[in-house]
């Protein structure tokens, strides 16, 4: 279903490319992280064109080739808004899981 809807975005922008080659190029995306002169960075690779392609048709934007990498003990978090009771009403009570011709089911229970 999303790769449909992928495939139907990037058709809107006149393009076509396959979904292997969206995957194969998103796959070589890297970041790399340097120090210089006790700053560090973190450096990302150019997206290849199929990746690039998929990227702009889902109106994601990548961040910047270079950016400055954040240590852990200076990101500064905040409260959750999810309660714990709004988090309960998002599971799922499931009971059991039984085996059957092989596949693994789900029995929801109400």
């Amino acid at each position: 279903m999303l790769k449909r809807a992928l495939e139907d975005k990037i058709a809107t922008l006149n393009r076509v490319v396959s979904w292997t080659d969206i995957i194969a190029d998103l796959n070589a995306l890297t970041e790399t992280e340097i120090e210089q002169d006790g700053k560090r960075f973190i450096v990302r690779s150019a997206p290849r064109p199929a990746a690039s392609l998929g990227i702009r048709a889902t109106g994601v934007a990548l961040p910047p080739t270079v950016r400055p990498a954040i240590a852990i003990d200076q990101i500064k978090l905040g409260k959750c808004s999810a309660t714990p009771a709004a988090w309960r009403k998002l599971s799922l009570p499931i009971k059991r899981f039984t085996k059957s011709t092989g596949q693994t089911r789900l029995r929801r229970t109400h």
